[in-house]
């Protein structure tokens, strides 16, 4: 009982720093792994995260109108599905063992959520929100910043959430799972061995390629704006999942020469390589690329 409540306090009070909403999850999810009934484990992060949510929505009651609606929705949006990511992820640790499948399925419900928040943010009904969106960086962004006007900038800042609204909150929501399950897992020969070997059904890379067509599709036959952000979004949610597969085999390749290579060093390798300007896209491509070429080329 100390554990949970020292966990849930802890996960609360990272929740109220700036440099803590990324990790707050973590305190509840090691916590998890120490508590036998999984009913226990998940019930434990649903208080605790409700706590957190309703602390950030009581304040924001007294501005919320339909007008206001998209900039309160986005402030709370990656926070949300970094809790619904966390609590189904650990409920579905009596079904499988297999992390990646784990992730791929507490993803579901966020990639649901995303899906349905683009398709509103693209909609008429959303542009008076927008427009206050816009309004709103206009008067917190400092005029010609990199070159770009205070609204050229808050655009550039709405085509940013339109369009990457699902993958930011997949890698909220992923990397304090990812920080967890390495910590709890770094003695256990086992588990290394099993993230290992992890890969994605061969044909998941089906739906991946006819997201991504469907996106190139949408641009070239101008269709409407929600069919591209949708697709893109969707796209890129799956991208990550490869980018796991790639973490996978990478470790699969490094562990034939140094057995005692583990995935904690791995990650935290790619994580603080990711942190660099320009060097992240490059990471985060090459680990995607080679999750999808392992649909068809034995890498290990």
């Amino acid at each position: 009982m100390t554990v949970m409540i020292m966990s849930a306090l802890s996960s609360v009070l990272l929740s109220r720093l700036s440099f803590g909403a990324l990790f707050f999850p973590i305190p509840v999810l090691l916590a998890s792994y120490r508590i036998e009934k999984t009913r226990t484990a998940v019930a434990l992060q649903a208080a605790t995260y409700c706590v957190i949510l309703v602390w950030d929505i009581v304040p924001l009651i007294p501005y919320f109108n339909s007008q206001s609606a998209a900039v309160l929705v986005i402030s709370l949006m990656f926070k949300l599905m970094t809790c619904v990511m966390a609590a189904v992820f650990t409920s579905l640790r009596d079904y499988t063992r297999s992390m990646l499948r784990k992730m791929v399925i507490s993803a579901i419900p966020v990639m649901v959520m995303g899906a349905a928040f683009v398709i509103w943010f693209t909609s008429d009904r959303a542009q008076a929100s927008v427009d206050l969106l816009v309004k709103t960086y206009e008067a917190v962004v400092p005029a010609d910043l990199i070159g770009l006007s205070a609204n050229d900038f808050a655009r550039v800042i709405v085509t940013v959430v339109r369009y990457g609204i699902l993958v930011m909150g997949m890698i909220c929501g992923g990397i304090p799972i990812m920080f967890s399950e390495v910590s709890a897992n770094r003695l256990n020969s086992e588990w290394q061995e099993e993230f290992a070997m992890m890969k994605m059904p061969a044909d998941y890379v089906w739906i991946f390629i006819g997201f991504w067509g469907l996106f190139f599709l949408s641009a070239l036959a101008k269709l409407p704006a929600a069919v591209g952000a949708v697709s893109f979004n969707l796209a890129m949610a799956m991208s990550m999942h490869y980018m796991l597969n790639g973490l996978s085999v990478l470790l699969a390749l490094i562990r034939n020469r140094v057995p005692a290579f583990s995935a904690g060093t791995l990650f935290y390798m790619f994580f603080f390589a990711s942190l660099i300007v320009g060097l992240d896209l490059v990471v985060w491509g090459v680990l995607a690329i080679t999750g999808v070429l392992e649909t068809w080329i034995r890498f290990r």
